[in-house]
């Protein structure tokens, strides 16, 4: 009992220490000489709001949990796409107008993948199709793709969460794939609601701004501002979804409101330039034979890191606190990560669920007690006792944990 009362204990919390903002924009520049000022403007840079989220989302890895994304929805992209397709051809297929926007809509949102007016896509709409859908067996293909469809999903649902620092969250596996399900069903509204809006403003506002005697010009440019700006308050919506229900993180409104907006302008500038942007890919001579592949990974992978990017900022995290060295963490040690094997380095300051070392206060060379401490010794001499005193430190720990139960 004594033993795992131990290992308890060195799992408690611990204090954490943040740095302290120490300059502002225009105390920078009152520093002395260039390297002041650079330094000054660093610091001032990592303590400002862009800085910190810039500071999570590296930190967090987002670029390669971006990656992760648009490699998943690769694989789960068709599957999603042969249910959505399948199920809106049974209910409104009928609707040839409706079918061509939802078409146009899905190209425009990631170019090069189906084909439309003549276009050549990866797939053709048709292809897409269940024969017989309600069949038992068409019922089985139908489930294996919505399991398929929903497992990109669960990576956005997790790399949110990763912005937000929340590493693991208590649900039941049956509701955690509900919330997979719920983001695909949300998706694919939006998708039909986008649609849904380029109709209604194409043929009522044509109609309204007629009667209003607006020219054909003016009324074109309203429209496409109307289409727009449904478009990017739908998107806002599908995010706020994403955040709150799929991921359930709780945001401050302040916070959330921030966000919705950041992110309802970077995914209509993605939309409206991410066309001709992303077609580029297609004059790449080495990428030409695969072009339309390229366009959907690269399309997908903007959208995700803005997403992350958008989520880091809402998060409005403190500044990181950096190791100041290798012995700050231990890093010279074996082991120089956590391990029951070494008890002792169950006392280091870590993360219990993930078992992530962070700065060692005991170890900080800005401590006040280690500035007071004037080494007797220096050069070659100082240096080998410096290693040595590290040495029988090490040492020591491993001789306590040894014998202590």
């Amino acid at each position: 009992m004594a033993k795992n009362s131990q290992v308890t204990t060195a799992a408690q919390p611990y204090d954490h220490t943040y740095p302290e903002s120490a300059h502002t924009l225009k105390s920078a520049f009152t520093e002395k000489g260039l390297k002041g000022k650079v330094g000054a403007l660093s610091s001032w840079y990592k303590d400002s709001r862009i800085g910190r989220f810039l500071g999570r989302y590296g930190v967090q890895r987002g670029a390669l949990l971006a990656g992760g994304i648009s490699y998943t929805a690769l694989f789960s992209l068709f599957a999603a796409l042969a249910i959505g397709i399948t199920i809106f051809m049974s209910l409104l297929g009928s609707n040839d107008e409706l079918r061509e926007s939802v078409f146009k809509a899905i190209n425009s949102a990631m170019p090069g993948l189906i084909t439309v007016d003549g276009k050549e896509g990866l797939v053709e709409p048709s292809s897409l199709v269940l024969s017989s859908p309600f069949t038992l067996p068409g019922i089985i293909a139908l489930v294996s793709l919505l399991l398929s469809a929903t497992r990109v999903m669960q990576a956005l649902k997790v790399s949110i969460r990763d912005m937000f620092g929340i590493t693991v969250m208590p649900v039941s596996a049956v509701s955690d794939k509900l919330r997979d399900l719920a983001g695909f069903i949300v998706i694919a509204l939006s998708v039909l609601a986008t649609a849904g809006v380029g109709v209604l403003a194409s043929s009522a506002g044509g109609a309204i701004f007629s009667a209003l005697g607006l020219s054909d010009g003016v009324g074109a440019f309203l429209v496409r501002i109307l289409v727009l700006a449904g478009a990017a308050l739908i998107d806002a919506g599908v995010f706020w979804m994403l955040v709150r229900f799929i991921a359930a993180v709780r945001v401050p409104k302040p916070d959330l409101i921030k966000g919705l907006v950041t992110f309802a302008v970077g995914s209509g500038i993605l939309r409206w330039a991410g066309t001709s942007l992303v077609a580029s890919v297609s004059d790449n001579p080495i990428l030409a034979s695969a072009a339309a592949l390229a366009t959907l990974l690269l399309w997908v992978n903007l959208l995700a890191r803005v997403t992350l990017m958008v989520c880091a900022f809402m998060a409005n995290p403190p500044r990181a606190a950096l190791p100041a060295n290798r012995e700050h963490i231990h890093a010279d040690e074996t082991p120089n990560y956590i391990t029951v094997t070494y008890p002792h380095t169950l006392t280091w300051p870590h993360q219990s669920l993930t078992g992530a070392i962070e700065p060692d206060p005991q170890n900080d060379p800005m401590a006040i007690e280690k500035r007071q401490r004037i080494p007797r010794w220096g050069g070659l001499v100082g240096k080998y006792k410096t290693w040595r005193l590290g040495h029988l430190r090490r040492k020591l720990q491993r001789a306590e944990s040894n014998y202590y139960l």
